[in-house]
């Protein structure tokens, strides 16, 4: 029996003896161990912190540290409900308190739990959205567990987003607050993630140094759990640097100190990430016998994502050795677990591995079969990530103007206080804000005039609208909120352009280059299109363009102008010469050929569809639908699969438009 196993044995026994209670034995060590052990075995974890949380006074400060734990512990089992139950305890606490220290530290790990479950779920801005919110009073909290865990949370939201700069920043600060104040562990395991930050920002010299000093420490410590993460981030660098055979040393090595720490969960991942690398070197025995110790461990310890992992690996491998009923079978539990857990990106990628080792294995017309699902469960990806955005796009609208709310009351206090202090200053200030509201009323104006005069255009109505809500606050340009409703017909031209490699721009010299391209690209759409046409940030770094017909209409000529001033000419950001381009796919409405009227929302997906075709082709160019017979639509809607077929066969008028190839110095 091990150290950990006997002294976990005797808690029961020796608690009585030293305090009458469960939790006289719970102290920040001990909490310390067990938020490690969370990772490895959290069913234990759980049964152990519920057992020592019974009775425990919430004033006490491991009240909440242990709540903390016990709530990740639930994320790492992957059991939502019961992270739920645990943060509905907290709001309770905080909300029968008179203490203000543990009200504002349950306040934010109540925000950050919410966040963390956000995560899991895969709405990230609404994640990033709740930890800034949590930021003051996790800067002013005493407890170092809560803000280098919260820390360290908002770090992987971050990376998930693609902001790899703040990532890193934020767990640099983690790193210093816990160099001060955390437990050897936590300082090794920040490190890692930093690493693993780093090298995905291609910084890959500093994630070296950063993964050398999380396995230093690690060993420093004894540590054999952080010494197995530091070496599975080690052999993933490896394996990208294209060195197999110290690739393989580092996960066998991880899992070495995973099995010797018994650390079930850790051992599985392990374990599957071993069977990921013989699959990849074509040992599909290997990868079979690997994936199949991985799986009974994973299940155990409620591992959904080395389960996942293994069980693909398992049906791939078993495919690779002619086995393709079995093979398939195992994929297809995967893929139907993943899709009862909602997770359709998973569903899709291992679609994409069944097609493939399909063809690979000559069993052609399966491979199609997987591909041709994994383009649905594509679209289904696209079409709620599109949703996502647009939700969150809405909140932080929402969040914005709540914000200048505050900021007027705010300012009408200071304003009241100056009225006091004397009449002059009072004038002066009144006078000031006659100016301010005459600016105002002739920018809100002239706003209105030009939402009428498309409206007129159209020969429609202008919709009431929030002015504030409506207009991009980057680019100036109107949002969503000034589309016409989506579900009206819809005429003229419609555009939607993507701005090609435009992560490119921020990874390389900073999101606020970033923003000066959507700036620029904004100003120079404006300058391309007439007076009535409508210009609309649609998210990210697309755009839409709406034209309305008319006699000086002319679709090709628009769209041919919309390249060109993008990529004709480059932009100056940050010091450097950065030429733009963009894919666009084009509607003209109605569409020749017989097919119905389109609403909004039909021709979007229709000019997405075109969008997809203009990035095959090579980008900078655009693709654009003129017309297409009945039979790509299904009672008024869009059939992208019969689109495509129509399009092989030539039924469909299509034009295709390129950019400038090389752009003017």
């Amino acid at each position: 029996m091990t150290c950990w196993r006997f002294l976990r044995s005797l808690l029961p026994w020796v608690a009585p003896l030293v305090g009458g209670t469960a939790w006289a034995a719970l102290d920040t060590a001990t909490l310390q161990r067990w938020e490690q052990r969370a990772w490895a075995d959290p069913e234990q974890v759980v049964a152990d912190l519920q057992q020592a949380l019974e009775g425990l006074p919430t004033e006490r400060p491991e009240w909440l540290e242990g709540q903390r734990v016990l709530a990740e512990a639930h994320l790492w089992r992957g059991d939502l409900r019961a992270t739920d139950l645990v943060v509905t305890r907290i709001d309770a606490a905080a909300a029968g308190t008179q203490d203000p220290a543990l009200l504002r530290d349950a306040g934010a790990l109540s925000i950050c739990l919410r966040a963390a479950r956000q995560r899991k779920t895969g709405t990230l801005g609404r994640a990033d959205a709740l930890l800034q919110q949590a930021a003051p009073a996790l800067a002013a909290s005493r407890a170092p567990g809560l803000r280098q865990s919260c820390a360290q949370l908002h770090a992987l939201v971050l990376q998930g987003q693609g902001r790899y700069d703040e990532a890193a920043r934020t767990l640099q600060v983690a790193i210093r607050d816990a160099d001060q104040s955390g437990p050897s562990w936590r300082r090794s395991e920040l490190r890692t993630t930093l690493s693993d930050v780093l090298w995905r920002a291609g910084q890959r010299d500093a994630a070296r140094t950063m993964q050398v000093q999380a396995l230093q420490l690690a060993r420093q410590h004894g540590d054999q759990l952080a010494q197995s993460h530091a070496l599975t981030v080690q052999a993933m660098q490896l394996g990208d640097l294209g060195h197999s055979d110290e690739e393989l040393q580092a996960m066998e090595q991880a899992l070495a100190l995973a099995r010797d720490a018994e650390a079930t969960s850790d051992e599985a991942h392990c374990l599957a990430n071993l069977s990921d690398y013989h699959l990849r070197h074509d040992q599909a025995a290997k990868a079979l016998a690997v994936a199949e110790r991985a799986l009974p461990m994973a299940r155990r310890t409620r591992n959904a994502v080395a389960e996942g992992l293994a069980q693909v690996n398992a049906g791939l491998a078993l495919i690779a050795l002619q086995r393709k009923e079995e093979g398939v079978r195992r994929v297809r539990a995967s893929i139907e677990a993943d899709l009862r857990a909602d997770d359709i990106v998973s569903a899709a990628d291992s679609l994409v591995e069944l097609g493939l080792y399909l063809e690979r294995s000559g069993h052609l017309a399966d491979a199609y079969d997987a591909l041709r699902e994994h383009r649905q469960l594509a679209d289904e990806v696209a079409r709620r990530t599109r949703q996502t955005q647009l939700v969150e796009l809405q909140e932080a609208f929402e969040a914005d103007r709540r914000r200048d709310e505050r900021a007027r009351l705010i300012a009408d206090n200071q304003l009241m206080e100056a009225q006091w202090r004397g009449r002059e200053l009072s004038d002066r200030f009144w006078l000031l804000m006659t100016g301010a509201a005459g600016v105002l009323a002739t920018l809100a104006a002239l706003i209105y005039h030009r939402l009428r005069s498309t409206q007129i255009a159209r020969g429609g109505a202008v919709a009431p609208v929030h002015l504030d809500s409506a207009i991009d606050p980057l680019t100036g340009l109107g949002n969503r909120r000034l589309m016409p409703p989506l579900d009206a017909p819809i005429a003229g031209l419609l555009c939607l352009l993507d701005l090609d490699h435009f992560k490119s721009v921020n990874d390389r010299l900073g999101p606020a280059a970033g923003d000066q391209v959507l700036v620029e690209v904004a100003r120079r759409l404006r300058a391309a299109t007439r007076e009535p046409d409508l210009v609309l940030r649609w998210g990210g770094e697309e755009f839409l363009v709406l034209a309305p017909p008319g006699p000086d209409a002319d679709p090709v000529g628009l769209v041919t102008r919309l390249l060109g001033v993008l990529a004709a000419v480059p932009m100056t950001v940050g010091g450097e010469s950065v030429t733009v381009t963009a894919s666009v796919g084009f509607l003209r409405l109605p569409l020749s050929g017989g097919g119905p009227a389109l609403d909004g929302s039909r021709a979007i997906t229709l000019a997405d569809a075109m969008l997809r075709r203009a990035r095959q082709g090579g980008r900078n160019r655009a693709c654009g639908l003129l017309g297409a017979p009945p039979g790509v639509f299904r009672d008024g809607v869009p059939d992208l699969e019969a689109l495509d077929q129509a399009c092989e066969r030539g039924l469909l008028e299509l034009q295709h438009l390129t950019g400038p190839r090389k752009a003017a110095g």
